[in-house]
């Protein structure tokens, strides 16, 4: 017996790699959202939590202040997790 959950969806981030604006667009089903950016050493640098009734959300993530290099975006929402690797120009 195995269970899918499925509140997290149609996930879209561009650009990759990002110069300055990180876009985030996804389909939510639980309204409590956590996204979070990683350096390569594992140290979250940065966390915004989101307390939304929309189903659709567009968000973005400011990145002229980070340094060069690779970074993990996490989003999680509820018991779902994604992640992705990001490329900061």
């Amino acid at each position: 017996l195995s269970t899918q959950d499925n509140s997290i969806s149609n996930i879209k981030i561009w650009p990759n790699p990002v110069n300055d604006k990180l876009n985030i667009n996804f389909v939510l089903i639980s309204n409590r959202t956590k996204i979070s950016l990683y350096d390569v050493l594992g140290k979250e640098i940065y966390q915004d939590y989101l307390n939304t009734n929309s189903s659709v959300l567009d968000y973005s993530i400011n990145t002229e202040s980070l340094p060069k290099g690779f970074y993990i975006l996490n989003i999680t929402n509820g018991t779902s997790n994604y992640n992705k690797k990001i490329i900061i120009n």
